[in-house]
């Protein structure tokens, strides 16, 4: 994520939601939405813990 989120255009948003729920934003923002089940699964695969 801390690489990604540079090369990202909303990627100071991303960092200011770490730790919420933004699945709402896959599934209404126009640029998400038709890659919001790819990048569900790539989360998914990636995801090494989940913030308490």
């Amino acid at each position: 994520m801390t690489s990604f989120y540079k090369e990202h255009p909303g990627g100071k948003v991303i960092l200011n939601k770490a730790g919420q729920d933004v699945t709402w934003v896959l599934k209404t923002l126009a640029p998400h939405v038709k890659a919001a089940d790819t990048v569900m699964k790539k989360l998914k695969q990636t995801c090494i813990g989940k913030v308490k």
